[in-house]
């Protein structure tokens, strides 16, 4: 346990300056590689065959805007981990698994949890996606800045 805790925040350590409460937008180079892997991808297809949709993805204690969109999200995941499975489960939101992540110090599962959760702001009410859980290996993250940094780490390929 020590040992992840150890090398995820040397790992996330050129991103500690990334601290920044607007939405990531896609790097210029990586939007046609987006936007094929969005038309190609069977994750992709799934996720438009259980109509999940194409949502702002924010942390826990983000007010407006968005972190990064749903589809971008998932398909920065797999541009920066080309190599691993990645599965997708949905239901209430939806659960992302990146199979062997390579780290600096060793191999690790990735798990996402994106949940869909109701938000009333002053009369209006609406349903957002909220980046809810994120377990690297054994190691669980559930403070927003720390899950900022580690998500850019695993996006890097994008943003």
């Amino acid at each position: 346990m020590k040992q992840i805790l150890s090398v995820l925040f040397v790992a996330i350590a050129p991103f500690s300056a990334a601290a920044e409460d607007g939405a990531w937008v896609v790097k210029d180079e990586a939007k046609s590689k987006v936007a094929a892997f969005l038309k190609t991808s069977p994750i992709a297809a799934e996720m438009r065959r259980e109509k999940e949709p194409n949502k702002p993805v924010r942390l826990l204690k983000q007010r407006a805007p968005g972190l990064v969109m749903s589809d971008d999200l998932v398909a920065c995941l797999h541009l920066t981990n080309p190599d691993n499975e990645i599965t997708l489960d949905s239901g209430g939101g939806f659960d992302i698994d990146i199979h062997q992540v390579k780290f600096p110090g060793g191999d690790w599962d990735v798990h996402l949890r994106i949940r869909e959760m109701q938000v009333i702001d002053e009369l209006d009410s609406k349903f957002v996606l909220v980046l809810d859980k994120m377990l690297i290996g054994t190691l669980r993250f559930d403070d927003d800045p720390k899950m900022r940094k580690a998500l850019k780490l695993l996006t890097k390929a994008c943003f």
